[in-house]
């Protein structure tokens, strides 16, 4: 009995590990000089020196679910040069020296999951290069070169739930351009050149919880950008060129519950602006411009935590501004030019654990 448990045991472990051709960092300038058992399931040419992907490489392997060619000098894939391979549900081209991402390339992948083109030189994405790749979740084009996205660089991908798109040099991204990306819960598009949020660009986007805005040049923010986005519980904005916050910028989004403005021109928030947010739990406004804070800047914040208002030039509060954050534990006011702090901005009831020193 307990030979029979052994042989049977390892019998299971041989059926169940994964069949994998490893050719890291081997110095390896051409994959044609190396023949993949057909029955293999996961491609490792990662640390290469490989400039090209052959088609008709990738032929009759239908287990194949990895292809991972990471840290080469890949500048050209040739036409379909996956089509023969509609098992992959990765394929990992990060860090190598592609420029221009052609329809042909990965069209048709059906079982294509997860593509990373990160840390490439990437300047151009043609219309429908993600075309037919309807179980796409996750695609990462972060490091690189683009300059705008189209309205058709994101079609056929209904399923895609994580878009890094950042740190290129986007300055302008189509009002349609994530129109069937309905799925979609984080799109990054923070360290770009994008100075304008128009209010149809993200309107599609029912399901989104998270969207990195930071480190672009933002200074205009259409009224009801966020309207749709109704889903969204964490908003990056902060190293931007905001000077103001309206009422309408934020009103619609009752699910947000962390917002970062600091590191921008801010030097008017209007009335109730954030009143509807109140879900809120975190909210970043250091190192703008403010000057004062009036009694209704901050109404409705009733769920509040976390307020961080230091490094302005805040030299007033006045009385009962923060009446509505009862439920605030850390104040940081430090770096602005507050000589006293009088009790009558809380009420007796929400007085913060942590006030950080102003003087």
């Amino acid at each position: 009995m307990y030979i029979s448990f052994i042989l049977l045991s390892s019998w299971l472990c041989i059926i169940t590990a994964q069949i994998t051709y490893d050719k890291r960092n081997l110095n390896i300038t051409s994959m044609l000089n190396y023949s993949i058992p057909l029955d293999t399931e996961e491609v490792y040419f990662d640390n290469n020196l490989l400039t090209n992907v052959t088609a008709g490489y990738f032929t009759n392997m239908t287990n194949l679910d990895v292809i991972s060619l990471t840290n080469n000098l890949i500048s050209s894939i040739d036409d379909f040069a996956f089509s023969n391979v509609q098992s992959v549900t990765k394929i990992d081209l990060y860090n190598n020296k592609l420029k221009i991402i052609r329809k042909s390339m990965f069209s048709p992948l059906s079982n294509l999951q997860t593509l990373d083109l990160s840390l490439n030189e990437i300047e151009m994405i043609q219309p429908q290069s993600f075309l037919g790749s309807t179980k796409m979740k996750s695609l990462y084009l972060s490091d690189n070169k683009l300059k705008n996205i189209s309205e058709f660089t994101f079609v056929g991908l209904p399923n895609l739930l994580r878009l890094y798109i950042d740190s290129n040099e986007i300055e302008a991204i189509h009002p349609n351009s994530f129109k069937e990306n309905t799925a979609l819960d984080r799109l990054y598009l923070y360290e770009n050149k994008i100075s304008v949020i128009h209010k149809n660009m993200t309107s599609v986007l029912h399901n989104l919880d998270w969207l990195r805005l930071s480190f672009n040049e933002i200074i205009i923010l259409e009224s009801g950008s966020f309207k749709d986005n109704t889903a969204l519980t964490r908003l990056f904005m902060d190293n931007n060129l905001l000077q103001n916050v309206s009422r309408s910028m934020f009103c619609e989004l009752a699910s947000l519950t962390s917002l970062q403005l600091y590191k921008n021109d801010i030097q008017t928030i209007e009335s109730h602006s954030f009143k509807n947010n109140t879900a809120l739990t975190s909210l970043k406004l250091s190192q703008n411009k403010l000057t004062i804070i009036h009694q209704y800047m901050l109404s409705g914040l009733y769920n509040l935590e976390y307020l961080s208002l230091h490094d302005n030039n805040i030299h007033t509060i006045e009385p009962r501004s923060f009446k509505d954050l009862t439920s605030l534990d850390s104040l940081f006011l430090h770096g602005n030019d507050i000589k006293i702090l009088s009790e009558s901005i809380f009420d007796a009831q929400n007085h913060p654990n942590h006030i950080s020193d102003f003087l």
